[in-house]
């Protein structure tokens, strides 16, 4: 049986994911998307500009994610002009 190592941990207080992450960039998503942390300046997250959006204050901080949101909550608008705004 394989087992992977998860040599990357969580260290906020608190967190409840036991297990750690094979790579650096998984622990980054989990401290980018679970702890809201920034990683670095280039750090960009999406906000919901649709009028009709249930949860207008939820940041994305992956495009894909938000893209998902947007073609699945709010499938009469432009996908496109949502990310613009």
């Amino acid at each position: 049986m394989l087992k992977h190592e998860k040599p990357f941990k969580c260290g906020q207080p608190g967190c409840t994911r036991a297990q750690g992450f094979i790579t650096v960039n998984d622990l980054n998503r989990h401290l980018k998307s679970v702890h809201k942390l920034k990683m670095d300046c280039k750090t960009k997250s999406y906000r919901c500009a649709s009028t009709k959006c249930r949860n207008p204050d939820k940041e994305w901080p992956r495009l894909d994610n938000f893209k998902q949101h947007i073609l699945r909550m709010h499938r009469d608008e432009d996908v496109q002009d949502l990310i613009n705004r």
